[in-house]
């Protein structure tokens, strides 16, 4: 028998209270504890006294967590609370080409982490483009299915400061995302953004998103060009479309803050329906006794014929005189 880890007498340590047993502080390698413990006691006692030691660490280890947590707070008083602050994601409005060579005026996010473009349902139809059928399946952050695809369609793209086009193959989505910005900004006169051309005029006003780019063709359309402005201003980057903004905006609160976040749906509906349809009793199909003698009948008296057609007689009942009919 081992000594306890408390009074070094000789009994086990669970024996002491459980304030004295959550202390234990946790050893540098757990089997070796657990082979000290010996094998003269039941397994359960070698689990109690690796529950204790768990508890213990994964106490400390919070602990100390949110000890760092405080400093960090308390060394960094430029820290703005959330509801304190607006992310902006980099918008342009852009004329596309619709079906009849006219351009129409679009919305147009440019994301840095997508693999593929994409534009909405709505759009290509309010343009009258021509599609090609795709199943591309959607991924999203930790693998979620985004949906597949409803085809794919060519894109003309130009800005309102030139005539030059880009041409980029979009997959079709009934919706890319809801409307950037989240919340209204009040107009602010931040110097590193005066005299440039904005690719999005309106980037403080929360409007629909009607194309993604992606990384696929992000190197025909994006400059070198970058501008920062002080703490607490979006980064301006030059496009063929103008400069866009993005990056953490401080001090645009509203009443009613909203925050962007992923929504991933796993249609438990869909999954529900199927668990229903694999418990369900199989159901036994009661026939009435035309149906009955329509089926016997039917398997009496069908053949196939030489050229591969099946021939099958009339099912008439045998009681029923047709009578004087021409």
């Amino acid at each position: 028998m081992s000594a306890c880890q408390f009074c070094h007498q000789r009994h086990h340590t669970l024996l002491h209270n459980t304030a004295s047993a959550t202390s234990v502080t946790a050893p540098a390698h757990n089997a070796d504890n657990v082979q000290h413990v010996g094998a003269n006691y039941a397994a359960e006692d070698v689990a109690q006294v690796e529950n204790a030691t768990a508890l213990s660490a994964i106490g400390s280890s919070t602990d100390t967590a949110a000890a760092r947590s405080s400093s960090c707070l308390k060394s960094s008083p430029n820290l703005v609370p959330t509801n304190l602050r607006t992310v902006l994601l980099a918008t342009a409005l852009v004329k596309v080409r619709d079906c009849s060579g006219r351009f129409q005026s679009a919305r147009l996010l440019l994301d840095y982490g997508s693999h593929a473009s994409f534009v909405t349902e709505s759009c290509v139809q309010r343009l009258g483009l021509p599609r090609t059928s795709s199943t591309v399946v959607i991924t999203g952050i930790g693998s979620s299915q985004g949906g597949r695809s409803r085809g794919e369609t060519l894109l003309s793209l130009s800005s309102y400061s030139s005539d030059q086009c880009y041409a980029i193959n979009a997959l079709i989505l009934p919706k890319i995302t809801s409307d950037l910005p989240t919340q209204a900004l009040a107009t602010h006169t931040w110097p590193h953004i005066q005299g440039l051309v904005l690719a999005d005029p309106n980037f403080m006003k929360p409007g629909p998103i009607d194309i993604l780019v992606g990384v696929d063709v992000m190197d025909r359309l994006i400059c070198s060009e970058i501008r920062k402005g002080p703490q607490g201003t979006p980064i301006t980057q030059r496009t063929v479309f103008g400069w866009t903004l993005f990056g953490s905006v401080d001090g645009a609160s509203s009443s009613n803050p909203r925050l962007q976040s992923l929504h991933c749906d796993v249609q438990l509906d869909r999954a529900l329906t199927r668990l229903w349809e694999l418990e369900e009793a199989p159901q036994k199909r009661h026939l009435t006794y035309e149906e009955r003698f329509c089926e016997e009948h039917f398997e009496s008296t069908h053949q196939r014929s030489p050229d591969g057609r099946f021939i099958v007689e009339l099912p008439l009942k045998a009681d029923v005189t047709l009578g004087e009919s021409r």
